[in-house]
């Protein structure tokens, strides 16, 4: 049988060379899992920073709020501190100012603490308005 073909029956040479090697296959699962790893961190990251992201838009919505709320605050008491079920403080203080080409005005403002990553986190809003009078 000096001529006879030494293949398999698939076609595949039946030396024992067909596959991919110990190495090979454990170099392969190292960098599936370095890049499994990347790809964790940065989508933790994301995560945390999307979380960061809604506190932060509910302390300027509640910052707004307290803005437009502030002429229902009588003029008695326009140093107002609160805290809201969210876990958000709040100040509101308007302070009145007269201005030689506007007339009476008042500065608002709104100032928001709560905490993030542990640390302490603050948003301060103002604006002007004209003053309101004390009604007798």
């Amino acid at each position: 049988m000096a001529g006879r073909n030494l293949q398999s029956p698939i076609g595949e040479p039946s030396d024992g060379e067909a596959g991919f090697t110990l190495i090979e296959i454990l170099v392969a699962l190292t960098i599936l899992g370095l890049s499994l790893a990347v790809l964790d961190g940065i989508l933790g990251t994301s995560l945390d920073r999307a979380a960061t992201m809604q506190r932060e838009m509910s302390a300027r919505s509640l910052a707004l709020s307290m803005l437009a709320a502030e002429q229902a605050i009588p003029p008695a008491s326009r140093d107002v501190i609160g805290k809201n079920p969210e876990g958000f403080g709040w100040r509101l203080h308007v302070d009145p100012a007269s201005s030689p080409v506007s007339g009476s005005i008042a500065r608002v403002w709104v100032v928001v603490s709560w905490q993030a990553d542990g640390r302490p986190r603050t948003l301060t809003l103002s604006t002007l308005r004209p003053a309101m009078q004390a009604q007798p």
